[in-house]
């Protein structure tokens, strides 16, 4: 089967605008998901979207396996640190 491809153009209210695209295809008896997320401008922004998207994929990933995951709220709370640290230093 051939790679199933798609992109679609995040908008939101504030002015941040970005493209998530995906590829989607067979391997080995499962599948593989190559997700690019685009456009991001440098700067207050991407630790942000970084975080949230971790969040999004573990929740993805939980309900791959028949797990519900409730708490994204905290998940982000915890993670956005690190995506602050890894693309401004630590924090102080």
């Amino acid at each position: 089967m051939p790679a199933q491809r798609g992109t679609r153009i995040a908008d939101d209210t504030s002015d941040d605008h970005s493209e998530l695209s995906f590829v989607l295809h067979a391997v080995d008896g499962g599948a593989s998901l190559l997700l690019t997320h685009g456009l991001l401008r440098p700067g207050e922004s991407m630790h942000s979207f970084g975080a949230g998207s971790h969040v999004h994929m573990d929740g993805f990933a939980a309900a791959l396996v028949g797990s519900a995951s409730t708490e994204r709220k905290a998940a982000y709370d915890r993670l956005y640190p690190s995506y602050v640290s890894v693309l401004y230093g630590p924090l102080a």
